[in-house]
C-alpha cells in the first residue's frame, strides 16, 4: 500500500527531518582529490576548493586570474564571464578544477552555497557516494543542473548530521517533483515507498535559498527506512518533524551565511516553553492541530539544544547515535518507554539541566500530545534576522530591540483545535518597574495561510510608537496578552530584554553567544527587582554579572556543555549551556 505523508512548510521553524541510519557506508578514496572537478558560478560569487584525503601542503593557482581568482586557502571567486582552470599542487601531484563564470542573468537564480567552516568542515566526508536524483515537473523556477549540484553539496552534510541514508536511496534513487499538479500552497508530500518528494511551493519562492530548505526537510523524512517503511519513535509527529529540521539548521549553523534561517530564534526556546505544558501541545499526526507553528518550533529548538550538549566534543554525533540504536530495534515504530531508553543510552551518561535527556525532553511543553481541553492565549516578542543594510548582519537578530508581539489564541475541544479568528485581543507592555508603557487592542487574523503557516487566530502587533531607548540596559520588558471568550478572560505573559543600543555600546545576542540570561520573576510572573546580590548564588560558571538584577536580569557566562547551579531565595535550579544562548524566566522570590 502506498503511503503518502504531508508536511507543512515552516521557513520560520526548524525544517523537520526523520532519524537516519542504514549500514551503507562508502569507503573513502585513497588518492588525493578535489571536492569539485568542475564548477559553475555567477560573476561575483565564491566557493571553497578543498583537497580531500591529503594532509600535504597545497598551492592554488589560476591560469586566468583576471577571470577567476583563488586565494591561498582555496577560496575561488568569479570576476568576469569566461572559463579558467584552477590548478592545485599537492606535493608533486597536480589536480585541476574547471571553473565556468556566467553572467548573473544566465539563470533566473543560481546555487552557490556557503561552505561549512566549523565542525562540519572537519567531520564531513565529501567522498561519500551520492544517490541518484531524478527531477520531474515543469514548474521549477531553477534549473535541473542547479538542483543536481545542490543535492551533491547537501547530501554529504546530511550524512554527517543524520548518519547514512536508507539503502534504497542508492538502488531506487530520490525523486523531487514540482509539476502542474502541485499541492496546496505551502503543503509538501513525501512518499517513502518511492523516495519521492512533491512540493507545493508558495508564490514567490523562486530561488535555491527558498527551495532547498524544503527539499532537505522532506527528503530527510525518508532518511531512515526498513523495507520501504520508516523507522521512527512512536511518540508523535512533533519529534519527527523537529528532528527532520535539525539537518538543515545544523548545516547552516556551520556555514558562512547564517542570515535568513530559523537558527536565529534558538534562544527563545525557554521563552516559548514558558507558554505552559498544556498550551504548546505537540501533535501525534497531521491534522491534530490547527497550526503547528508553536509545537514544531519548540520541539525543533529542544532537539537542537540536545545535539549541541550531548554530542561528542567537536561533532554533531548525538542524533546519529540515537538513529543507530533505533535501526537495531526489531519494531518499525518504537514505543515511548523504549524511546526514552534509547535517548538516554546514546547520551552516555550526560545530562541536561540536571536531568536525564529523556526526562528533559519529555518535560518540554512540545512533548504533550494529550493536552486538556480549554482556551489558550500565547504571546512572544518578535525575534527575526537583522535587516538593516548598514549593519553587518552575521547571525544577529532583532531580539532585545524589537517590541513587536506575536500573539495567538485557540480553543481545544475533544482534542480538536480551532483558532480564535477575529477575536479582540489586548496587548499591554510593562517596563521593569511594572509601569505600563503601551497598550493596544486588535483583532486576531481570520483564516488563511502565510508561507504555509495557518494564520487563523494569530496576529502580529507592531506596537508602532513605542520607544524603549530610555530604558536601562538589560532591563526586562514584560508583555501581557489577553482575550475574552465564553465569559472569561484568558491571558499569557511574555518577556524580552532591552539590550544596549547606543553607537558606542552595541550588543546583540548571537547564535554562538556564551551568555545565559535569567529573567527574575515571582510566582505570578511579575518582574523582581529588589533582590540583593547576596541573595543569588551561582556555581559552575565562567563568570557571573549581578549588576543588572535591579532591572530584573542575571547574566551568566557558561562554557558550552557545562551545567551551572543557580540558587535564589525561592528555588535552586540547574541549567546546561547549548551552543546558543538561553533566555530563561525563573522564579526568584
Amino acid at each position: 500500500m502506498k503511503r503518502v505523508f504531508k508536511s507543512l512548510t515552516f521557513i520560520l521553524l526548524l525544517f523537520s527531518l526523520t532519524f537516519g541510519f542504514a549500514p551503507n557506508i562508502s569507503a573513502s578514496a585513497a588518492a588525493a582529490q578535489l571536492n569539485y572537478k568542475t564548477k559553475t558560478i555567477d560573476v561575483g560569487k565564491k566557493f571553497k576548493l578543498k583537497v580531500l584525503n591529503s594532509s600535504k601542503k597545497v598551492k592554488f593557482t589560476s591560469n586566468k586570474p583576471e577571470t577567476v581568482s583563488v586565494s591561498k586557502k582555496g577560496v575561488v571567486k568569479g570576476l568576469k564571464k569566461g572559463i579558467a582552470i584552477i590548478t592545485v599542487k599537492v606535493g608533486k601531484k597536480k589536480l585541476n578544477c574547471k571553473v565556468t563564470v556566467q553572467d548573473n542573468t544566465s539563470f533566473k537564480s543560481g546555487f552557490t552555497p556557503a561552505e561549512p567552516i566549523g565542525i562540519l568542515e572537519k567531520t564531513t566526508d565529501y567522498s561519500v557516494e551520492v544517490p541518484p536524483l531524478f527531477i520531474e515537473g515543469d514548474k521549477w523556477t531553477v534549473s535541473e543542473e542547479e538542483l543536481q549540484e545542490a543535492w551533491k553539496h547537501y547530501f554529504p552534510l546530511m550524512v554527517t548530521v543524520l548518519g547514512p541514508c536508507a539503502e534504497d536511496f542508492y538502488t531506487d534513487g530520490v525523486t523531487w517533483i514540482l509539476s502542474d499538479e502541485t499541492l496546496a500552497v505551502g503543503c509538501n508530500e513525501w512518499d517513502d515507498e518511492t523516495n519521492t518528494v512533491t512540493l507545493g511551493m508558495p508564490t514567490g519562492y523562486d530561488d535555491m535559498d527558498d527551495i532547498m530548505p524544503q527539499l532537505v526537510h522532506e527528503t530527510s523524512h525518508m532518511w531512515m527506512q526498513r523495507n520501504n517503511e520508516p523507522v521512527a519513535f512512536d511518540v508523535g509527529q512533533w519529534i519527527n518533524e523537529a528532528h527532520a529540521g535539525l539537518a538543515f539548521d545544523i548545516i547552516h549553523v556551520d556555514m558562512l551565511d547564517l542570515t535568513g534561517h530559523s537558527i536565529n530564534i534558538q534562544w527563545t526556546m525557554d521563552l516559548m516553553d514558558n507558554y505552559g505544558f498544556e498550551a504548546v501541545n505537540g501533535q501525534m499526526g497531521d491534522g491534530d492541530k490547527y497550526s503547528r507553528l508553536d509545537s514544531d518550533t519548540s520541539a525543533g529548538m529542544s532537539l537542537f539544544c540536545m545535539d549541541t550538549i550531548l554530542s561528542t566534543e567537536g561533532t554533531y554525533d548525538y542524533w546519529p547515535k540515537v538513529a543507530k540504536l533505533m535501526y537495531q530495534e526489531e519494531n518499525q515504530h518504537i514505543p515511548l518507554e523504549r524511546a526514552k531508553e534509547i535517548i538516554d543510552e546514546a547520551a552516555g551518561g550526560k545530562t541536561i539541566d540536571g536531568m536525564k535527556p529523556s526526562e528533559w525532553l519529555f518535560s518540554r511543553s512540545c512533548s504533550n500530545t494529550n493536552g486538556k481541553d480549554g482556551v489558550f492565549v500565547n504571546c512572544l516578542f518578535a525575534n527575526e534576522t537583522m535587516d538593516d543594510p548598514n549593519i553587518d548582519q552575521g547571525n544577529r537578530s532583532t531580539f532585545g530591540r524589537d517590541t513587536r508581539i506575536d500573539a495567538s489564541a485557540y480553543i481545544r475541544e475533544n482534542g480538536v483545535e480551532k483558532g480564535y479568528a477575529g477575536s479582540d485581543t489586548k496587548v499591554e507592555i510593562f517596563d521593569y518597574t511594572g509601569k505600563k508603557i503601551y497598550t493596544q487592542t486588535e483583532k486576531l487574523d481570520e483564516w488563511g495561510h502565510d508561507e504555509g503557516i495557518e494564520t487563523s487566530g494569530r496576529h502580529r502587533f507592531n506596537n508602532s510608537g513605542l520607544n524603549i531607548d530610555d530604558l536601562p540596559a538589560y532591563s526586562v520588558i514584560r508583555c501581557k496578552t489577553s482575550m475574552k471568550a465564553n465569559g472569561k478572560t484568558y491571558s499569557d505573559i511574555g518577556y524580552t530584554l532591552k539590550l544596549p543600543g547606543d553607537p558606542d555600546h552595541l550588543d546583540y545576542i548571537t547564535l554562538s553567544d556564551d551568555r545565559m540570561f535569567f529573567i527574575l520573576t515571582d510566582e505570578k510572573e511579575n518582574i523582581i527587582i529588589d533582590l540583593k546580590e547576596s541573595d543569588i548564588k551561582v556555581s559552575g560558571a565562567i563568570s557571573v554579572d549581578k549588576s543588572h538584577i535591579n532591572v530584573g536580569t542575571l547574566i551568566v557566562t557558561v562554557k558550552q556543555g557545562d551545567t551551572i547551579t543557580v540558587k535564589t531565595p525561592a528555588k535552586t535550579y540547574k541549567f546546561t549551556k547549548p551552543v546558543f544562548p538561553r533566555v530563561i524566566p525563573i522564579i526568584a522570590k
